[in-house]
């Protein structure tokens, strides 16, 4: 979206060397006065002093005119702009390193080429900031428009709620396509950097439009709605040296592969894999445990040592690809590109999406399946079958002209914007041949993709009769003809039908060809099958000529295609650490108390049971537990689901799950964005939160994209860093106890819901504790919390009312751009304040409360507002303060 500049009228730029003309100038005119009055005594000194006035009238007037001439570029085209001051010492610093650049045709750049520096955004307040050159080829330092990476110094600043990023010229990134290609990977759910455009003026003077690119931060992933984790990526340090070493720019390095090749091979089989941040996430031991495991998983994948789908978010990365084919944006599939998000609640990597030249050339020829894109890394990725399911899925929708004419509706205007505003400049010489909006080229890519999803003829085959251990069979030799799976639904002979039996392919021939346990014909990429099937059972003779049709579609499309089986046949080949998962019958052999009652659902027998190990259950099962059943679990053990989870006691039969002795591991439930669990009558008491070889935790209870519904539920001696944590799932409580937990009680995370008649008493930690949610809370009591009864942030917007809250170092917490709203409400002995609002974050911004109706009994502060928050109190704004809110949170005074 554009960001609007909110002080058109700022402060105007320094223009020095125009003052310097008006010094030198005034220099010239005496120097002449003196050689005159020198030359002739009669010289006329009024005249002179005339002549410098008008000079000097005539300098003013141009400075003035260069003045409102530069500030017209940037505070008339709605853009925010930066102020950038790069100190004398700091500019030869990194002019130095522009030079040796410049020589070598490489940029070899590292932390220890960071420089002092200031920026403000608008009228702001400056602040201080580190800078280098950013970027591999000096297209990024050519001219006066260099690239800089830029951090943040001060924790209690940031840009457009950033702090760390980069600014680059536009056509470093092919201008306004790679801005859009990022809203349409915002609005589908894969994350990518903020990009923004903004002015830049650079030591007093305007050095035109930027793009402003997010760096990899738990910035980027709160913003998109994700937990920080590690994000990995193969270090790209060697490449560029051998780059360097082959010679001088781009072309004599094409020049010199040409004709000689590469003797140094250097590739992501070779290159480390790091952490961005690495510092910040070594110091924290459950971001290294979880950056441990991300890079476990991928060395793992990369050496054929666990299968892709339990390495990869294959959903995501499917959708991704697609993405990448419709905007022609390659070059983000590079390795050097690739950027890898472990969610620690998945164990699975996601893609961050950066870097990629939308309808750049060379860019729309490095895309992946149309046409077969290079044989590099990234096929290794591509190929998984999972990822190609959900690329064609994905790919049938996004080619919908429908969906091109809503991006356009959606952020259409904005592009226009930003294209009238870069082209306006092309008159001025500040950009250069400014390619089209990308619509056109967005619609012809779409209707291409569309017709290959739609071949007439996925799969070749051709048939024989053989005959074995004396019995006739029709063998059928078939051949993936395409770079995606297809997948079989039946066999047509002679007009008549015929499921699919997995009896007609031998144990060594199909099961291999079939994807995982998927009961289906599916043939991967490219791939062959044989199949044998009884003669006994087709209505065909020996000695006809049989029309035989193979019915099939892509896998994950919806085009059913008829494939003819030829009887010409030949035998020529066509060809050119993680969450712990289990199997149904290792399950219900490990379990004997686990029934299968139904096609994708298990159920406990009721009874009381001792579970010894994991309780696994196998994916896209859903499990019911029923009235009267209890569950002891052994130390460390879990209850692990992917699916929903349904646990329906009655008020006179409950359910209980417990520890057998002390504590047990907890609860994990993994849904899919639709799932729905439901929990009546049952006590969950003495989880400890869940650690397997790197997949970590946080929660007794977790619930991930798996709406939950509570009602007479009981949550009790938790031992974990919250006794139940909900991230990106709706939930509503009546009725429910948390009790005695060591840290948080109900931990939130990008929710919404609804909470009623629920009682939290003897928590260590915070009660509730909101990031990203809207949730309303009605009728509760808040019994002896040690740290905040309720806590919102992060944006969160929260109700309550009705309620009591009584022993507790804080009340309500409004903090983060977060809005909370109080009413009829008793707050007694609250140790530190009853309300507060406050910045945690910088990033996020200023807090807002408003309560009205609230008793306070034995409470020393009513109300605490930092600077720039706002706390309405009855009506009436509470005077905000300065507070040092980081040395507050040092110190345990606000707890976490």
């Amino acid at each position: 979206m554009r960001i609007p500049n909110k002080n058109p009228k700022s402060p105007p730029p320094k223009i020095k060397s125009v003052y310097w003309q008006t010094i030198l100038g005034v220099l010239v005119l005496s120097i002449v006065y003196v050689i005159g009055y020198t030359s002739n005594p009669a010289w006329n000194f009024t005249t002179t002093l005339q002549s410098i006035k008008k000079a000097l009238i005539k300098t003013d007037q141009a400075i003035l005119e260069d003045i409102r001439q530069e500030m017209g570029l940037y505070t008339s085209n709605g853009l925010a702009t930066i102020f950038l001051d790069i100190p004398f010492d700091s500019l030869l610093t990194i002019e130095a390193k522009r030079t040796e650049a410049l020589i070598s045709g490489i940029l070899l750049s590292s932390d220890e080429d960071f420089v002092p520096a200031s920026m403000h955004l608008n009228d702001g307040e400056s602040f201080p900031v580190k800078i280098r050159l950013k970027g591999d080829w000096t297209d990024h330092l050519e001219g006066a428009k260099w690239s800089f990476r830029i951090h943040v110094e001060d924790s209690q600043h940031a840009i457009l709620g950033m702090r760390r990023f980069s600014i680059q010229a536009p056509e470093t990134r092919n201008y306004e396509s790679e801005w859009a290609y990022h809203q349409n990977l915002h609005q589908e759910g894969i994350l990518a950097p903020r990009y923004y455009f903004v002015n830049v003026v650079q030591n007093g003077k305007f050095n035109g439009i930027y793009a402003l690119e997010e760096s990899f931060t738990e910035d980027l992933l709160e913003s998109q709605g994700k937990r920080e984790g590690p994000i990995i990526r193969y270090s790209e340090d060697l490449l560029w040296k051998n780059w360097e070493n082959l010679g001088k720019g781009v072309s004599e390095i094409e020049n010199a592969i040409q004709e000689i090749g590469r003797f140094w091979l250097t590739n992501a089989g070779n290159s480390e894999i790091t952490a961005f941040r690495q510092n910040h996430i070594t110091q924290d031991e459950l971001l290294a445990g979880e950056l441990f495991a991300a890079i476990d998983l991928l060395s793992s994948f990369n050496q054929d040592l666990v299968p892709g789908e339990e390495v990869f978010d294959q959903d995501l990365w499917g959708k991704y690809f697609a993405l990448t084919d419709v905007w022609g944006a390659g070059h983000s599939t590079s390795w050097i590109n690739l950027r890898f998000y472990y969610n620690p609640i998945t164990g699975l990597l996601e893609p961050v999406v950066f870097d990629a030249l939308p309808f750049e050339s060379s860019a729309m020829r490095d895309h992946l399946a149309f046409p077969f894109g290079e044989q590099g890394y990234i096929q290794n990725i591509f190929r998984l079958p999972g990822i190609q399911k959900s690329y064609v899925s994905n790919l049938e929708r996004l080619t919908n002209s429908s969906y091109i004419n809503g991006l356009e509706t959606s952020f259409g205007q904005d592009m226009n914007h930003f294209h009238e505003i870069m082209t306006g400049y092309l008159e001025q010489g500040i950009f250069g041949d400014i390619p089209p909006l990308p619509w056109s080229n967005l619609r012809q890519r779409a209707s291409i993709l569309k017709k290959n999803l739609r071949s007439p003829q996925p799969i070749m085959g051709n048939y024989k009769i053989i005959q074995v251990n004396g019995l006739d069979y029709l063998q059928l030799d078939l051949t993936n003809l395409m770079v995606l799976p297809v997948e079989m639904k039946e066999l047509n002979f002679n007009g008549v039908s015929y499921p699919l039996d997995l009896d007609w392919c031998g144990p060594q021939n199909c099961q291999q060809k079939i994807i995982g346990d998927i009961p289906s014909f599916i043939i991967k990429d490219q791939a062959k099958l044989t199949l044998q099937i009884p003669m006994s059972i087709l209505s065909i003779d020996i000695g006809t000529d049989p029309e035989i049709i193979l019915i099939a579609n892509l896998w994950g499309g919806s085009t059913v295609t008829e494939n003819p089986i030829l009887d010409n046949y030949s035998p020529e080949d066509r060809s050119s650490g993680t969450r712990p998962r289990t199997e149904l019958e290792f399950a219900l052999n490990n379990h004997k108390f686990l029934i299968q009652t139904a096609p994708g659902k298990l159920d406990i027998l009721s009874g009381s049971w001792e579970v010894k190990g994991d309780l696994i259950l196998p994916d896209g099962f859903d499990l019911f537990i029923p009235a009267g059943t209890t569950l002891l679990f052994e130390s460390g053990a879990v209850l692990v689901v992917n699916g929903s989870l349904h646990i329906e006691g009655l008020q006179e039969n409950p359910i209980l799950l417990a520890a057998k002795e002390t504590s047990w591991g907890g609860i994990f439930a993994l849904g899919n964005g639709r799932t729905e669990s439901n929990w009546n009558h049952v006590e969950i008491k003495d989880t400890a939160g869940i650690i397997r070889d790197g997949w970590v935790l946080t929660g007794g209870i977790t619930f991930y994209e798996n709406d939950l519904h509570l009602q007479n539920v009981r949550i009790s001696e938790n031992s974990a860093e919250d006794a139940l944590n909900i991230i990106r799932s709706e939930f509503s409580f009546r009725d429910v106890v948390f009790n005695r937990s060591s840290s948080d009680a109900f931990d939130g995370d990008f929710t919404k819901g609804t909470i009623n008649g629920c009682i939290l008493e003897n928590i260590t930690g915070d009660g509730f504790d909101f990031s990203g949610s809207i949730v309303t809370i009605t009728n509760s009591t808040f019994l002896n919390i040690g740290d905040k009864a309720i806590s919102a942030g992060e944006k969160s917007i929260v109700y309550i009312s009705d309620s009591i809250i009584e022993n507790t170092s804080i009340g309500i917490a409004s903090k983060d751009l977060s809005e909370v709203t109080a009413d009829n409400l008793t707050i007694t002995n609250a140790r530190i304040t009853g309300l507060a609002a406050y910045i945690k974050k910088p990033q996020y911004g200023s807090a807002y409360l408003n309560a009205s109706n609230i008793q306070f009994n034995n409470t020393l502060e009513p109300a605490m507002c930092q600077t720039d928050s706002v706390l309405i109190l009855s009506g009436n704004a509470i005077d905000c303060i300065d507070i040092d809110v980081e040395s507050l949170y040092d110190q345990g005074v606000l707890g976490n």
